[in-house]
């Protein structure tokens, strides 16, 4: 397995923090492949709720807060 060179802004690589920028890729690399999943889970399930009468965020909202 190679690996891959990853170059940060200054403004993500100069944020003081013991972390490592491999343990800063790996999060953002999960939290990309965390959306990505949200994102499909929406498009699968956006003809239900419309059906259901929930056309934008608020009409949830408004029945589920």
């Amino acid at each position: 397995m190679s690996t891959p060179i990853i170059r940060l802004d200054d403004e993500l690589d100069g944020q003081q923090s013991r972390r490592t920028k491999s343990d800063r890729v790996r999060d953002m690399r999960r939290r990309e492949a965390a959306l990505e999943e949200l994102r499909q889970t929406r498009a699968l399930l956006k003809p239900y709720a419309e059906l259901a009468g929930y056309l934008a965020e608020e009409d949830f909202f408004r029945d589920f807060s």
